[in-house]
């Protein structure tokens, strides 16, 4: 069993991101401040193992510590087993609402608009993050939350660029691979990566919303090549009026102008109010969904796309936001000091089609075996794996 994190998420309850196979029934025991008990361990999914890929054994299981109170207040909570004799010291990051003193208690966030980006891996496109970083600080983002698995120097290079240049919160936070043995390492068969989907990434959404709750107020949860078009105001302005039209919402649901598939749709989530009962009324927040007509998601996929595309639009909407994008990133040239390299490898188009082949031939036949990285980065030649970096072990082993 392996634990990322642990959320004191109010005074009588914390949550844990977890990884397990659904075959261990073992239970997860903690002692935290006078408590001690059982974490109820829930399946993050609507059901484990996962429909879309059956032989992923290893899944994302949310872990729910409650009947806590104010005088259990450790910065650290032990997680043991009683059968493997494993302990764990995990430290707690604390979510709880934030608020500007006694005379005010009202909420208060310190970000009014963030970016969840979901564990990123083997990312050679440094361009993808100047185009992303770009978009965003355009529209007002002023906290980032970079989940990484592994990425080229130049990718790193780009992510320094923009912390040191931005002038806004950009965290980057270890998802490492699971940690495994020395046999593990050299047999595809006994190594736990090669029993998980994509780096779990579901769990990894569910980790940094989290992390973001009661310090953001509107966190989008899409990719590095997304971005959101708001007809006639601004992304924020647009998520205000909302919130105020439909103040028990939880997220919205904008459709993605690239898949035609009628479930696609990318969120941005209230990360303080998801789906829990409203205090002192018995009912959920909600889910709102944006019609087409007034914003959209265009998802600027630079590979070839596996979906049939019905119908074109053709449209000079960015054209003004490009100019600006442009001229915003040369300022940050000519002001910040980028990397003194002597070549910037631009290999995003050749290994992504290698990498995206190798992801579709796992998706032809991931009923028979599990759909994962591991297996497609043993097949990669165009980077040899001493050329990446990659995130430091950032798991509890229970």
């Amino acid at each position: 069993m392996y634990v990322r994190s642990a959320f004191r998420v109010s005074d009588t309850e914390i949550r844990l991101s977890v990884v397990k196979s659904h075959l261990n029934m073992l239970p997860l025991n903690f002692h935290y401040g006078s408590k001690r008990g059982q974490v109820t361990l829930i399946c993050h999914l609507p059901k484990c193992p996962d429909t879309f890929s059956p032989p992923c054994d290893l899944n994302g299981y949310i872990g729910i510590i409650k009947n806590l109170s104010l005088s259990d207040a450790d910065n650290h909570l032990f997680l043991y087993s009683t059968i493997s004799n494993l302990t764990s010291r995990i430290t707690i990051v604390d979510v709880r609402p934030k608020t500007e003193g006694f005379l005010n208690p009202s909420p208060y966030y310190p970000h009014q608009l963030g970016v969840c980006l979901q564990p990123i891996y083997l990312m050679t496109d440094y361009t993808l993050f100047i185009q992303f970083f770009e978009y965003w600080l355009n529209v007002g983002a002023t906290k980032f939350y970079i989940y990484w698995e592994s990425y080229s120097e130049e990718v790193r290079d780009i992510l320094d660029f923009y912390i040191q240049t931005s002038g806004v919160d950009i965290e980057l936070i270890n998802w490492s691979r699971l940690p495994t043995t020395i046999e593990g390492a050299n047999d595809l068969k006994l190594n736990p990566n090669a029993y998980w989907f994509r780096l779990e990434v579901f769990l990894g959404i569910f980790d940094c919303m989290h992390r973001a709750r009661h310090n953001v107020k509107f966190v989008s949860q899409s990719d590095l090549d997304e971005m959101f078009y708001v007809k006639n105001q601004t992304l924020l302005q647009f998520l205000e009026d909302m919130n105020k039209m439909h103040p028990k919402m939880v997220d919205i649901q904008f459709l993605s102008k690239r898949v035609h598939m009628n479930d696609f749709h990318v969120h941005i989530h209230r990360p303080q109010t998801p789906e829990e009962i409203i205090p002192g009324s018995g009912k959920y927040y909600e889910h709102i969904n944006v019609g087409a007509s007034q914003a959209v998601v265009w998802h600027f996929r630079r590979l070839k796309d596996h979906y049939k595309v019905y119908r074109v639009e053709h449209t000079t909407s960015l054209s003004h936001s490009v100019e600006m994008w442009k001229e915003n990133f040369q300022n940050r040239i000519r002001t910040g000091k980028l990397a003194d390299r002597q070549e910037w490898k631009n290999r995003g188009a050749s290994f992504g089609q290698e990498l995206d082949k190798c992801r579709q031939n796992q998706s032809d036949n991931r009923h028979e075996v599990c759909h994962n990285l591991l297996a497609c980065e043993l097949q990669i030649k165009s980077v040899q794996p001493n050329e990446w970096i990659r995130a430091s072990n950032s798991w509890h082993l229970v």
